[in-house]
């Protein structure tokens, strides 16, 4: 008997449309006895329960509990992304982070180091500076001057 991959929907992992509907109904009886001691933790538990899923199919997985900490490893990769980024080109910064194993997850922490390294650049070239030289006050200075004497002008003239 050939078995059928189910494809779309909530069915991606499991075998036939049965298995996936067991696989809730026991996920759904976890989160109900779990519900009495506290807190609801649903997306902690089916987190953990298609791990243990992954694994019976020998895929190796691990459960992120703190998805906004990086390893050393991550920082080096996006640090050298960047540095691209800078030296050649955004799209072969993004390339490059599209290819890497930590895909997805480095584009988040590629973005926060990128616009940290582009606002200390901002910041150091001080271009969040306004500067308002002489000539420039003069010259918005001089079509305002300009419209006063013109409203004087003509108040006198009437």
């Amino acid at each position: 008997m050939q078995q059928e991959r189910i494809r779309g929907g909530d069915n991606l992992v499991f075998s036939s449309s049965q298995e996936a509907d067991r696989f809730r109904e026991s996920v759904e009886q976890r989160v109900a006895q779990e519900q009495g001691n506290g807190a609801v933790r649903r997306r902690e538990i089916v987190a953990e329960e298609l791990v243990k899923k992954f694994e019976e199919h020998g895929v190796g997985t691990s459960s992120l509990h703190r998805p906004w900490e990086h390893s050393q490893e991550e920082h080096a990769e996006v640090q050298e992304l960047v540095n691209t980024a800078f030296a050649h080109d955004l799209r072969d910064a993004l390339r490059q982070a599209e290819n890497s194993p930590s895909f997805p997850r480095n584009i988040d922490l590629f973005h926060d180091v990128l616009t940290g390294e582009l606002y200390a650049a901002v910041l150091g070239q001080r271009l969040n500076i306004v500067h308002f030289s002489a000539w420039r006050i003069a010259l918005l200075a001089f079509p305002v001057l300009l419209l006063v004497f013109a409203i004087v002008l003509f108040a006198y003239s009437i």
